[in-house]
């Protein structure tokens, strides 16, 4: 990661700290989607026209497509962007679709489920935070303002406005304030489990999901709330015990950048490595191998948190999520 920021490389818009982990989360994600590299400014510090990139694949320059920051071009201040705090950026492009100014505009999942109307995430060098694009825009600062205060979230700590931004958004209806961890799952992360995967890409997969769909979902799976074999967003990776599926990884979000794993495993298999093997298989579809993949948990989810720890995952991240 260079240690310049997007601000930098474009000599744009940046009057302060939230604007500028907007514009450097969109140049990064625009580069990430295109399969380039930001390559150093200038002597200077600026550049005229495009971002400039290059292709790992060959090593040749371009120009990173950045149409709705086309001709922005104002005095700037801003602040770099560190490996870690990128890596959370390209989560928050994974998990929401957002507006050209980075607001929330929903979920980023087949469902079009509506977003949270605030989500912060934080490591030892920064923070990244959105806000939902129906929020009046007196609300919406006064929450960035607060977040762009924020010390560095780190896990087990809490941001330092957790009490303040519920009672912003209270409103009418009240405000829910979920805390999380996130992990880093590394594409093809090996596990010694023994038990036998099947992915949706395979013909096995496919025979799967026509019978959910002509028969209806097994009852250990429809009381945890997948009542559709629909339900299970592609691509995902099943365990199989003695016939019986025991645990689903699918992907919850998936971007051209990035993919969240979702994980569920019926009562009875619980406890055994099968959500961890399941995980694992998941992180070597070839579908993944291009994006970088995202395993998050609540904070009191004990039980995730020791799939997260039978694999061996690196905590990166920690997440505050007001619905």
């Amino acid at each position: 990661m260079p240690p310049w920021s997007a601000a930098h490389v474009l000599g744009l818009v940046v009057r302060d700290a939230p604007q500028a982990a907007l514009l450097t989360m969109r140049v990064y994600d625009c580069a990430a989607k295109q399969d380039l590299i930001l390559t150093e400014p200038a002597k200077g510090g600026r550049l005229e026209g495009w971002p400039q990139g290059f292709s790992p694949k060959c090593g040749c320059p371009t120009w990173i497509r950045m149409p709705a920051l086309d001709g922005c071009r104002e005095a700037a201040r801003h602040c770099p962007m560190s490996r870690n705090v990128h890596w959370l950026n390209l989560q928050y492009c994974t998990l929401f679709r957002t507006r050209n100014d980075g607001r929330i505009e929903r979920e980023n999942d087949p469902d079009c489920s509506r977003g949270p109307r605030f989500w912060l995430a934080g490591c030892a060098d920064g923070n990244v935070f959105g806000v939902r694009a129906d929020l009046p825009d007196n609300l919406a600062a006064e929450l960035e303002a607060l977040a762009a205060d924020e010390p560095p979230f780190i896990h087990p700590a809490s941001p330092k406005y957790l009490e303040r931004y519920p009672s912003l958004l209270h409103g009418d209806r009240p405000a829910t304030a979920d805390l999380g961890l996130i992990y880093e799952l590394p594409w093809a992360h090996p596990y010694p489990g023994r038990a036998r995967l099947v992915s949706s890409d395979s013909a096995e997969g496919r025979d799967l999901i026509r019978s959910w769909a002509a028969d209806g979902v097994p009852e250990s799976f429809i009381e945890l709330g997948f009542g559709r074999a629909a339900d299970f967003w592609t691509p995902w990776c099943a365990a199989i015990v003695d016939g019986d599926v025991a645990s689903v990884a699918f992907a919850a979000r998936l971007a051209e950048a990035g993919a969240e794993l979702g994980l569920v495993t019926a009562k009875p298999f619980r406890g055994r490595g099968l959500a961890a093997a399941a995980t694992a298989g998941w992180s070597r579809l070839p579908e993944l191998r291009s994006r970088t993949l995202f395993y998050s948990t609540g904070r009191g989810n004990v039980a995730s948190q020791r799939v997260a720890a039978r694999l061996g995952l690196r905590l990166r991240g920690a997440s505050l999520r007001i619905s």
